[in-house]
């Protein structure tokens, strides 16, 4: 089992924090040894997390008091199994990381395509009488998201096709949609404004090369370290 997790920090703004993990063919570990290695998923998980920050940020989460007494976490999954980390098969996480407990999206995809096929929602939410229980959620349900005090942040949807995620504010306005018809080959981003309208608002496809350490993202390239994962300039 390698020692540590290959992940790197991307962004942190005010609520929200992004981080990617890194995936190299032929260092599969754990439950991931004995299966394909995740090539769409891996890509799917990408494109999902980058087009989700940008919503999250069109929802003002990347403002310090947007939601109280917590963050929220956008990150991937470990296919090389570093510190005995077994959540399979590949997925990506939507966290609340509140004050007294949190709630994780364990969002499954289709190896194929990448698009969704169920959540695993760990909720450790204490303040509203919660502590470590597990809810599946498929395709078409919809949940709330709290924050530290117990109230609701945001709520988010599957949406029914399986092609991605709808996150709402709770006075039902502010909305986005991170959805795809091939989530592994693009996810688009559309925001519903005040108006009620849903406007276009980004295409991603993310790359990742490890062995050279570049990432690239629309508008942005991160660099880093192949062999630690840290972040260079």
């Amino acid at each position: 089992t390698p020692p540590v997790g290959m992940w790197t920090p991307v962004s942190e703004e005010g609520c929200l924090s992004l981080s990617v993990t890194h995936h190299v063919p032929g260092m599969q570990a754990g439950p991931y040894r004995n299966v394909p290695y995740p090539k769409n998923a891996i890509q799917a998980s990408f494109n999902f997390l980058f087009a989700l920050r940008d919503g999250f940020r069109r929802l003002g989460f990347d403002r310090a008091e947007s939601l109280r007494g917590g963050k929220v976490l956008l990150s991937g999954f470990d296919s090389h199994y570093p510190n005995g980390h077994s959540d399979f098969p590949a997925h990506f996480h939507v966290i609340n990381d509140c004050r007294d407990g949190n709630q994780v999206c364990h969002f499954y995809m289709d190896a194929a395509t990448g698009r969704l096929a169920q959540d695993h929602f760990q909720d450790m939410n204490k303040p509203a009488g919660c502590w470590d229980r597990v809810y599946v959620h498929s395709p078409g349900d919809r949940w709330e998201m709290y924050d530290g005090y117990a109230a609701v942040a945001y709520l988010v949807k599957m949406l029914e096709d399986g092609s991605g995620l709808e996150v709402s504010l709770p006075n039902g306005t502010l909305a986005f949609r991170a959805a795809g018809a091939t989530p592994c080959e693009c996810v688009s981003l559309h925001v519903r404004g005040e108006d009620g309208a849903w406007r276009h608002a980004g295409d991603y496809r993310v790359t990742d090369d490890p062995e050279k350490g570049v990432l690239t993202a629309p508008g942005e390239t991160i660099l880093y370290d192949p062999d630690t994962s840290r972040r260079r300039e």
